[in-house]
């Protein structure tokens, strides 16, 4: 808590160190050219959770908070909501050797209760058609 060190094996919060795994986990499933296709590649010079998008109507990189929450849209969208994240997971729990990942109901809804910038970022970027 506060910076303080962590012991191995202690739960975590990873939160934004999720993105370059789920950025990681959409195109090994689909392919770059398909991810890109939604997510842009450049860096943006703006905050992680910056209101824009660029030129193409895209989120500049899968590493701000739009870019993040595109690739989580790209996984898996075969599969309804609580096989989807079931199925994203298993996979983080590959990722990380086989330990379990697990879900913090207090930390979701901590995030939930301020999430409104995000909430807007996934409303601006559907008024773009920025979803498969």
């Amino acid at each position: 808590q506060g910076g303080a060190p962590r012991c191995p094996g202690e739960p975590f919060s990873i939160q934004s160190s999720s993105k370059p795994f789920t950025y990681a986990l959409a195109a090994e499933r689909y392919g770059l050219d398909y991810v890109h296709e939604y997510i842009g590649r450049e860096p943006s010079g703006v905050a992680f959770n910056d209101f824009s998008l660029n030129a193409d109507s895209k989120p500049h990189n899968p590493y701000i908070n739009s870019g993040a929450m595109m690739a989580c849209a790209l996984y898996r969208p075969d599969l309804p909501m609580a096989q989807r994240f079931g199925a994203l997971q298993r996979s983080f729990s590959a990722l990380a050797g086989r330990q379990r990942v697990g879900f913090d109901q207090g930390v979701y809804l901590s995030e939930k209760a301020t999430a409104h910038r995000n909430f807007a970022l996934a409303y601006f970027m559907k008024k773009h058609d920025g979803y498969p």
